[in-house]
């Protein structure tokens, strides 16, 4: 993925993690050979992961996106990104809430990854408060929606480090998201901030 300057902003694999799917991905052979492996056990794992935390957080949505990926297919994703080097302030990866129900990802060295405080407006480099091997849990837009605003989407974005930055992401989705019958209570109204609006004007100037 390259910037408006044809800059490259960062290098991304992304599979849909359905056995099915993934049985179809023509992986490498030779010194590489033992990444199909690697994929399938850390996708199972985070998957599993996931669904339990989906489950804590209510039960009739891990039962609801169960049904579907049973009837539909899992839509689900991994993604590993490798962010370059950049010495100078800048967004690698401008701000988002990603659609699924639930994103897991490992923190990073160097730290990038920032989450937007929806209290303060203000930007949270999160990964710089985690040690080595925490996992970080972001909602996403399927889950605020199907939720009716109970739990928010996280805006997020990717800042510069001066060294070479891997991240490995896991999303759980949903098949078809539905917000929740008319006549429940509604959750609190999303509200786009001024932080967030700014990171992408950010962006778009890069």
């Amino acid at each position: 993925v390259t910037d408006k300057r044809g800059e490259a902003t960062r290098e991304q694999l992304h599979l849909v993690t359905d056995a099915s799917t993934l049985a179809l991905v023509p992986w490498p052979r030779g010194a590489l050979h033992g990444l199909r492996g690697a994929a399938q056990c850390a996708t199972a794992e985070l998957h599993r992961l996931a669904v339990r935390l989906l489950a804590t957080l209510d039960a009739g949505y891990e039962a609801t996106r169960a049904a579907q990926a049973e009837r539909l297919g899992d839509p689900s994703v991994l993604d590993a990104f490798l962010y370059p080097p950049r010495d100078a302030a800048s967004l690698l990866m401008r701000s988002h809430a990603d659609p699924g129900l639930l994103t897991l990802t490992l923190a990073s060295d160097p730290a990038g990854l920032e989450v937007l405080d929806r209290a303060s407006g203000r930007w949270a480099a999160v990964e710089a408060l985690c040690a080595r091997g925490d996992l970080i849990v972001l909602c996403g837009e399927a889950l605020e929606l199907v939720s009716g605003g109970r739990f928010c989407a996280a805006a997020h974005r990717v800042a510069s480090a001066p060294r070479p930055r891997l991240s490995v992401v896991f999303e759980l989705r949903l098949q078809e998201p539905r917000a929740p019958a008319r006549g429940d209570a509604p959750g609190p109204k999303r509200v786009r901030s001024d932080a967030a609006a700014d990171a992408d004007a950010a962006a778009d100037a890069a």
